[in-house]
């Protein structure tokens, strides 16, 4: 049986070479390793035949089955130790991190492209309401959706006062936390059309010359970063959320992996520190003006100051009773949200 199988694989970077047309045959029994300079492309064709990045041509199969089409099976099959840091994260995480580089990529290049083409900020309250996820920066624990309710002032020097409340059904497995965010903001005058439109193809630019580097040019990539560039104006805040977790430490949950007559096993729970909670933000809102409706989008940091959530991490092998052979606890202190919503000014 072919343990790997590969035909006129290949995988290519724009100018940087990948892997170009490679045939390989790896039977049952086989100990097989590469050997090569950096940049000769082993990373490249053993993150490819896993499915961790997209062939541009040929085929390949793992233990028989499609690297594209059975991408999962075969993961479920095949253990991955990568040399570099930067991918020893989850996957997961991972195409998290995609997401905020790119963001951060494209309003880099934005504002990079404003100019003094603005209209006068009016003197103006707002009411709005968003919807959003918020992603814990850990791989122990899973993000839940966050509710915003907020009224802002905005003074004509672009200075304001934000408050409101804040509704998470779940944080890292532990329920009903809620908040009332108070934040100072500070909001930069409208762009013209024009500005808008050019701004967004700067985002374009700057995006796909980042992209080509690490990952393939993709439509819905390109198209992103172009319409997050269309917004008429932003807003910075930073403040404080005090707050109150109404729910209960979380009940351990235990993963198990067999494996022949080896078996492993992984439990994890978070632990309820303190009821009370108080979160330091800093945020960025895009908005996009429709006379006097706005539709915006708002990546934020927060950090816990209380410290709320431990967790803890056990794993072992046989019985789920034996001993554990590691255990690792940790503060959950750093979260990002990223979020969207509609809001109309007064």
């Amino acid at each position: 049986m072919a343990i790997i199988e590969s035909n006129k694989l290949t995988k290519s970077y724009g100018k940087a070479r990948g892997i170009i047309e490679m045939d390989l045959l790896v039977e049952d029994g086989d100990c097989f390793g590469f050997m090569g300079p950096n940049g000769a492309g082993k990373s490249t064709f053993i993150r490819t035949i896993l499915g961790l990045i997209k062939p541009n041509g040929g085929s390949a199969r793992v233990l028989g089955m499609d690297i594209c089409r059975q991408q999962t099976e075969i993961l479920k099959e095949c253990g991955y130790l990568p040399s570099e840091i930067i991918i020893q994260m989850k996957m997961k995480m991972k195409m998290k991190m995609k997401k905020t580089i790119l963001i951060a990529v494209a309003l880099l290049c934005s504002v990079a492209g404003m100019d003094a083409q603005t209209t006068t900020l009016p003197k103006n309250d707002r009411i709005s309401l968003t919807v959003g996820q918020n992603i814990p920066i850990s791989n122990s624990a899973d993000g839940d959706i966050v509710l915003n309710l907020n009224y802002s002032h905005t003074y004509r020097n672009g200075f304001g006062l934000k408050s409101g409340f804040q509704y998470s059904p779940s944080v890292a497995d532990v329920d009903n936390a809620f908040g009332v965010p108070l934040a100072a903001t500070y909001r930069t005058k409208s762009r013209q059309s024009k500005d808008r439109l050019y701004s967004g193809i700067q985002g374009v630019e700057g995006t796909m010359s980042w992209n080509s580097r690490y990952y393939d040019n993709s439509f819905n990539d390109i198209l992103w970063s172009f319409l997050i560039n269309l917004f008429s104006d932003v807003e910075f805040c930073a403040g404080l959320t005090p707050g109150y977790i109404a729910g209960k430490s979380s009940v351990p949950g235990i993963g198990i992996w067999a494996n022949g007559s080896d078996v492993s096993w992984k439990r994890h729970w978070t632990e309820l520190v303190s009821p009370v909670s108080l979160t330091a933000d800093l945020g960025i809102t895009l908005n996009y003006s429709i006379g006097r409706v706005e539709l915006y989008f708002t990546p934020a940091y927060h950090y816990s100051i209380t410290g709320n959530y431990r967790i803890h991490v056990e794993s072992g092998f046989g019985s789920t009773d034996s001993i554990p052979l590691s255990r690792n606890t940790h503060f959950l202190r750093s979260f990002v949200t990223i979020s969207g919503g509609l809001a109309f000014r007064f």
